[in-house]
């Protein structure tokens, strides 16, 4: 919510935030870490590898998911991501199109 909080007008938390599944309003980009534990609990949730809900306009890369974790030395051009396939992370510019897995409240 804090990228929302500075003025951002899309993108993934902006979409992230928008999202009303469930008729619920209160949905957020998920952390690197929440979607890591998500990821090691997909199985347990019986959670799909990949959902339609995208984000930036352009290549979709269907099972790796922007986080809301910025990069510490780039963070106005560069986010966290993990692949449901394999629980990998990277960093990737926020120029591309990857999914997002909105969540309301996370406990692990």
């Amino acid at each position: 919510l804090e990228i929302i909080a500075r003025g951002c007008t899309s993108g993934a938390a902006v979409d992230a935030r928008a999202y009303t599944g469930g008729s619920l309003t209160d949905w957020h980009l998920p952390s690197d870490d929440e979607l890591q534990a998500m990821y090691v609990a997909r199985t347990t949730l019986s959670m799909p590898a990949t959902l339609n809900q995208c984000c930036p306009a352009g290549t979709i890369y269907t099972q790796s998911y922007w986080s809301s974790t910025e990069n510490n030395t780039n963070s106005a051009n560069y986010a966290r991501t993990v692949a449901f396939s394999t629980g990998g992370d990277d960093n990737y510019g926020k120029i591309y199109g990857f999914n997002i897995r909105p969540i309301r409240r996370f406990n692990s």
